[in-house]
């Protein structure tokens, strides 16, 4: 029994590890994608006029990739807080109720209580600096095109604003799903 209860302890080490190393290894990623992100939209707005021999197509570049970058940071959110969730379930298997607010944080005891959508986690945060960064970076050049450019970037910023608004509904319903099912003792 005690070989078992051992290789029960050593099992849900080994997943706090590695969930840790996930959570690590996420937020590299996301600095040097958000590196990557902000010298593109950089180039490809100031730049757009000389390359695409319109300003417009830059513009519209620029909220694409600043969709795909809102996304993807939501995304990576949804496996950061899936990765907190799993190790506060397994810390409560097996560290004793005064160990909390000294080793994690009280509001990761189980059950996690954070939302889908914060201001407290790097990746939701960087999920709204990508689009008013992108947006800002817009909003500067837009000035110097026509009406009919003007509108045409209306148009493409909103139907982008709903696709990722979509996107980020589903991953937060995800999330819930995900909070009901986790497993550990919070189940």
């Amino acid at each position: 029994m005690k070989d078992n209860a051992q290789g029960r302890q050593d099992f849900l080490l080994k997943m706090y590890e590695t969930a840790w190393e996930n959570i690590i290894r996420t937020d590299e990623s996301l600095w040097k994608f958000f590196i990557a992100f902000s010298t593109v939209i950089i180039a490809a707005v100031f730049f757009s006029d000389k390359a695409f021999k319109n300003p417009c197509a830059g513009l519209i570049v620029a909220l694409i990739i600043t969709a795909v970058a809102t996304c993807y940071s939501f995304n990576i959110n949804l496996w950061f807080l899936r990765n907190l969730l799993i190790i506060g379930n397994l810390e409560a298997t097996f560290l004793y109720a005064n160990d909390y607010n000294v080793i994690i944080p009280k509001e990761w005891h189980p059950p996690y209580t954070g939302n889908f959508v914060n201001f407290r986690e790097f990746p939701s945060i960087l999920g709204f600096v990508y689009p008013a960064f992108g947006i800002f970076m817009v909003i500067i050049q837009a000035r110097n095109l026509c009406r009919q450019q003007q509108i045409y970037l209306g148009i493409t910023s909103l139907v982008l604003l709903i696709l990722v608004a979509l996107y980020v509904c589903s991953l937060a319903r995800r999330f819930r799903k995900l909070k009901k099912r986790a497993p550990g003792p919070a189940c």
